[in-house]
């Protein structure tokens, strides 16, 4: 009886794992798709080195950064990441002065900020 109770917790055990595994190789199957060139179009596509260059000087925004943060778009897992990659450029809009890493004083941060 404690055999068969043995044998019958390490299959569910294997069973958990499995579909654990399963879970985690199509997540990156899914996220590997969104990260892809040919989804976010060349002109999306930053490097880290982009970022790093001086992280005091945001980019300016798209025009239709209210659009692709809106409520709607951002409902979606889809629009939501895009709207987060987009605001972060903006980072340092939002930490305060004196901080070293704050920009809050630039123009292009009324964009980021909504005004």
């Amino acid at each position: 009886w404690v055999r068969a109770l043995k044998c019958v917790m390490a299959v569910i055990f294997l069973a958990a794992f499995a579909f654990a595994l399963a879970l985690l190789i199509m997540d990156r199957k899914a996220l590997a798709t969104h990260n892809s060139v040919g989804e976010l179009g060349p002109d999306e596509v930053q490097s880290d080195s982009e970022f790093l260059e001086d992280p005091t000087m945001p980019p300016d925004p798209p025009e239709d950064l209210g659009d692709l943060c809106s409520e709607d778009s951002i409902s979606t897992w889809w629009g939501r990441r895009k709207c987060r990659r987009l605001c972060s450029q903006g980072d340092c809009c939002f930490v305060k002065q004196p901080y070293a890493l704050s920009c809050s004083g630039l123009h292009v941060c009324q964009k980021y900020q909504g005004g």
